[in-house]
């Protein structure tokens, strides 16, 4: 894993595979961290597939819209997301596809509630997913940590943490 900033953050898997991240992407997502108060932020995780190898690259994430509902302890993502995910496809001519999600949490060292096992497990096997592989990341206080979602056996494995003394 890399922790220079100018540089993409790069997560590697048990298998091997790699997960990319952007710089400015990355910084995306962390201004959403949530502090004493703020409520849960989230979105997609938008991007590409490496044909030669099945690594990802995260180019851009959905951030929280107005349609969202956005709680202290809870984050509802309204179908916003969906639809500028359908536009950016459609751009992209279907090179920038869905790789999974990201979201917050009030919490120092996140570990992701049922809710969120149950709802990952949902994306994953959802029969409109086309890969093999989802990330999921979850933001914390003081950690960022992100889980990979293999579709074959609805299975997930945590890939890395990632510390905020890194940043």
């Amino acid at each position: 894993m890399k922790t220079v900033q100018s540089v993409a953050i790069i997560f590697k898997d048990e298998h091997g595979q790699l997960l990319e991240i952007t710089p400015d992407t990355w910084k995306t997502m962390l201004s959403y961290r949530q502090g004493n108060t703020a409520p849960e932020a989230g979105g997609l995780l938008l991007g590409r597939i490496i044909l030669e190898t099945g690594d990802a690259v995260v180019d851009e994430v959905t951030t929280p819209l107005p349609q969202d509902r956005r709680k202290r302890f809870r984050f509802y993502r309204s179908n916003h997301h969906q639809k500028i995910l359908d536009k950016v496809w459609r751009l992209s001519s279907g090179t920038c596809n869905y790789l999974g999600e990201w979201h917050t949490h009030p919490e120092d060292y996140p570990t992701p509630s049922k809710v969120d096992w149950d709802n990952w497990r949902l994306k994953l096997l959802d029969p409109k997913n086309h890969y093999e592989m989802l990330f999921f990341i979850i933001i914390g206080e003081k950690a960022i940590r992100v889980w990979c979602g293999y579709r074959a056996n609805a299975s997930f494995s945590k890939m890395a943490e990632y510390g905020k003394e890194n940043e």
